[in-house]
């Protein structure tokens, strides 16, 4: 099944009183009114394209990002908590300033970090995605990296305290933290322009008629 789909279901299944929305297809296709009164993004995903386009609508909307990912062989859960005010004017870090060449040549190649393995398969009889690497990661190091990831939600939101550029890593191998600072790289080839938004808030749905 898409992943978009299932997790939407599961997060109904938690909560049934909650809206719920999904949205099966690339990132790039949303529409940008779904996206810019959004509080913050969390972002988990199998293709280094869709975490550059995601970055960029973030920084360009003045949306908070939080960004899950794993490195399976060293067994590290990551999450990259970018602030993206628009005070700013784009002066801050993206994903792509923490880019190594080695991302790059991923990018070039287009190759996805595929959870179903070296097939591609996404569920749906697809054909096979170009040059697919499994992600090597166990499924309890995806979960600490979404645990680390909605803590850091959690705590810059609910708990108001003041949101930073970091990166917070947990080594599983050795049972480490550590938290660095991310700072905008001056070469970085990603586009840092924000827009001016206007925002407007939704009017409510209308109830639903009794009986």
């Amino acid at each position: 099944r898409p992943k978009a789909r299932h997790a939407g279901d599961e997060a109904k299944k938690v909560s049934p009183a909650t809206e719920v929305r999904y949205f099966d297809g690339p990132v790039q296709d949303l529409p940008l009114e779904e996206l810019v009164d959004l509080s913050a993004v969390v972002l988990a995903t199998v293709k280094l394209a869709a975490e550059l386009a995601v970055s960029e609508l973030c920084l360009r909307l003045g949306l908070p990002l939080y960004h899950a990912a794993v490195h399976g062989s060293t067994l590290v859960a990551q999450v990259r908590a970018l602030v993206n005010d628009p005070a700013l004017d784009g002066a801050g870090p993206c994903l792509a300033c923490g880019f190594v060449e080695a991302d790059w040549l991923a990018l070039d190649r287009g190759t996805v970090f595929s959870c179903a393995g070296d097939d591609g398969d996404d569920g749906r009889g697809a054909a096979p995605e170009p040059a697919a690497a499994p992600t090597v990661s166990p499924s309890y190091l995806c979960t600490q990296a979404a645990i680390l990831a909605v803590n850091e939600f959690l705590l810059r939101t609910a708990d108001g305290r003041p949101a930073r550029d970091v990166q917070l890593e947990l080594c599983c191998f050795n049972r480490a933290t550590c938290e660095s600072r991310l700072a905008r790289r001056p070469d970085c080839p990603a586009d840092h322009a924000a827009w001016r938004v206007e925002r407007t808030s939704r009017a409510a749905p209308a109830a639903a008629p009794p009986g």
